[in-house]
């Protein structure tokens, strides 16, 4: 990305212009790793600083999270120093990741003290830091491991330390870079990209473009004015995200020649990194949920397959259950024949048709009369087991092809909604254990829609949504389709009780294979019914119905992006 140190300065300059003089009247800590300022100068600004690994970022947002019931402890630190204190002067270390905000508050005797909210946007070790007026180091949003050769010590009571001289050269200092690329017989883009401080490598791209990379002196006088004309688009602005198929990749402070993509601009680079991070950590965020609630199926399936193991085995163990049941028969049958402290019965087994002889072990310390009754009682012992065990095998197959099932769905979750739906949903289901200080969010229900024809087609993509577009959205009237025997999206033809042709009903079949495990497969039998046929048994799981009128297309799955509204 282009977020460099260059990119940086523009965004320090409009955030001194707009909140130097400015209050901060808010403090909030929605995320682990990010800050907000609320700012009132000229009307309330809310200003984000993320010290996310992935996408660290410093601007002003129009965009609102939500906040936890507790503040962290990083967060109490900063509205005991902080809240209400004023800005003086927002500065960047030349030509570094490193904004330094320098505040003035009140302490509790009501003289004024000076206080440095510093933010290095590093990368992973990007942080935010709070000092004294004279950098002795209050506390850290993120307390990152150190070496014993670190260059620098970040922690509470230290006195904080900018960066030192690395040895690079400043992009604005021309004489030294003419000198550098006019004494090396590399590739200039190598050359810049190792030797200038605070530069992306996207940037060196802009600044090179269109310019060969031999040392020939005209190259080099070429990306010289490279440079510098760089150096001065960053005085007039003209930032744009850039977007390829509607996903954001890349925010620039002005419109780079080198990148290529639909262009979306802005009056300002703080509206344009709000845009840009906003739908950037959006789809990061609904990635990590989704692969969290892909290692949750997946720890399930493992953990019921395991039992299930378990269980079948034990049902193996217990299939003998008869044979002790036949043993305390025959020993009570011959109690006569047994000799006091007798280890073993030789008895004929007349259960058998061809009543052979068998050898039934005793106990020689018991009667034979007890040595009957343990034996009935290892049967009544092993029967239960049975009982209990064909039980908890029922239900755990049951479970298994709903989490199977919940595995299907989840590849068919498209927004942050779906995958907070499943995730409820799961809790709920106790697959995910429910943290009871937590108040689940329930957004609103929202089917995948179709319009074909004159006709609205609906797809539930989880099992909330088929409950919901079953049992809630439709009408006994409209048309409901389901795969075959396997797991399927609810689908859904709003009829307003007209007849549906055969065009139609062909295409919601297709659609309805295509959320579905066998959508690649080559032909898949779906049932359709009306909705009125449809029942759902009491206590049933979320998304379950049962019916038995109905008929049956056999489609080639099909997801018909043509008529997705």
């Amino acid at each position: 990305m282009a977020f460099d140190s260059l990119s940086l300065s523009v965004l320090t300059k409009e955030l001194s212009e707009n909140i130097t003089g400015g209050k901060i009247t808010k403090i909030t800590q929605p995320e682990r790793d990010e800050i907000v300022l609320a700012v009132f100068s000229n009307g309330t600004r809310r200003l984000v600083m993320s010290a996310n690994p992935s996408i660290n970022r410093l601007h002003f947002t129009d965009h609102v999270k939500e906040n936890p019931a507790v503040a962290p402890n990083f967060c109490m630190l900063l509205r005991k120093h902080l809240l209400n204190a004023t800005f003086v002067s927002v500065n960047q270390k030349p030509f570094e990741r490193v904004v330094d905000l320098t505040l003035a508050s009140k302490n509790e005797l009501g003289y004024t003290e000076t206080k440095h909210l510093i933010f290095e946007l590093t990368g992973k070790t990007a942080n935010i830091i709070l000092t004294d007026e004279n950098y002795t180091i209050f506390d850290t949003l993120k307390h990152l491991p150190m070496g014993l050769d670190a260059e620098r010590i970040i922690l509470a009571g230290s006195k904080y330390e900018f960066f030192p001289d690395r040895g690079k050269i400043r992009p604005d200092d021309t004489n030294k870079i003419y000198e550098l690329l006019s004494n090396s017989n590399r590739d200039f883009y190598a050359v810049l990209t190792e030797n200038l401080l605070g530069v992306s490598t996207q940037t060196v791209s802009e600044m090179l473009y269109g310019i060969s990379g031999d040392a020939s002196q005209a190259n080099v006088t070429q990306a010289i004015d490279g440079i510098k004309e760089y150096l001065k688009k960053l005085d007039f602005p003209k930032p744009n995200v850039v977007f390829a198929s509607d996903n954001p990749i890349d925010v620039f402070p002005f419109d780079f020649l080198s990148i290529k993509g639909e262009k979306k601009f802005f009056d300002t680079l703080n509206q344009a990194h709000d845009e840009f991070y906003f739908l950037k950590d959006r789809v990061l965020r609904s990635s990590q949920k989704r692969k969290h609630l892909a290692s949750v199926i997946k720890n399930a399936v493992s953990r019921i397959e395991k039992k299930i193991a378990i269980q079948t085995q034990a049902l193996s163990d217990s299939s003998e259950s008869e044979k002790y049941m036949r043993y305390g028969d025959l020993i009570l049958a011959n109690i006569h024949c047994v000799k006091p402290n007798a280890s073993v019965l030789s008895a004929v087994d007349y259960y058998d048709e061809k009543c052979p002889v068998i050898e039934i072990a005793l106990n020689p310390m018991l009667s034979a009369q007890k040595n009957a009754q343990e034996y009935y009682k290892k049967y009544r012992k092993m029967k239960n087991t049975v009982e209990i065990t064909q039980k908890l095998l029922l239900e755990n197959k049951e479970q298994l092809e709903y989490v199977l099932g919940m595995a299907e769905f989840l590849k068919f979750c498209s927004t942050e909604s779906d995958l907070i739906e499943m995730q409820n949903e799961l809790t709920e289901a106790k697959i995910i254990k429910d943290k009871g200080n937590e108040k689940r969010k329930q957004p609103p229900v929202s089917f995948a829609r179709y319009h074909i024809n004159g006709f609205s087609v609906l797809v539930g993509k989880n099992n909330t949504q088929n409950d919901s577009l079953t049992f809630k959205t439709a009408k006994p009237w409209d048309m409901w389709l389901h795969t075959q025997a396997i797991h399927s999206a609810h689908v859904l033809i709003e009829t307003e009780q007209r007849d549906i042709p055969d065009d139609v009903l062909l295409a919601a079949a297709e659609i309805t294979a295509f959320y579905s495990p066998a959508r690649n497969s080559g032909k898949t039998a779906v049932d359709y019914t009306l909705r009125k046929n449809l029942k759902k048994p009491p206590k049933s799981a979320l998304g379950y119905a049962i019916y038995t009128i109905y008929n049956t297309l056999i489609v080639k799955p099909n997801e018909h992006t043509e008529f997705l509204i």
